[in-house]
């Protein structure tokens, strides 16, 4: 789907390093349609997430929409907690650094509280 919701194509086959959209709650998909899910602003945040992935070059498999107030990101076999979309820039920037950190490990980061003034993360192992 593009920016603007509309469904552009479809798979029954995953891509590979094409990370799988789950969460978004709408009543039908239609192929060349406008997608209407329950969360009317969530395409130019999956854009802009989007881009910031592969800006950052993160190792995404999936984004996870709950809510637009409850963001997370799988990256290997760690979940990204975000909260909402405040701050994203200064989050995804600070996530390479941190994924290194935590390679080979199991759990969820949280950066739900993370900006530039305030550099708190939290990580449990599972």
């Amino acid at each position: 789907f593009d920016k603007d919701g509309t469904l552009l194509e479809t798979s029954s086959v995953r891509i590979k390093d094409v990370p799988l959209i789950t969460g978004l709650q709408m009543n039908e998909c239609i192929l060349n349609q406008k997608i209407e899910p329950k969360e009317q602003d969530v395409f130019p945040v999956i854009l802009k997430m989007a881009q910031l992935i592969i800006k950052y070059e993160i190792p995404v498999s999936e984004i996870q929409f709950n809510t637009l107030s409850d963001i997370r990101i799988r990256s290997n076999s760690i979940w990204i907690s975000f909260g909402d979309i405040r701050e994203v820039d200064a989050k995804m920037a600070e996530l390479p650094a941190v994924l290194e950190s935590l390679y080979g490990k199991q759990g969820e980061l949280n950066m739900e509280h993370f900006s530039e003034d305030n550099k708190v993360i939290s990580f449990k192992a599972n």
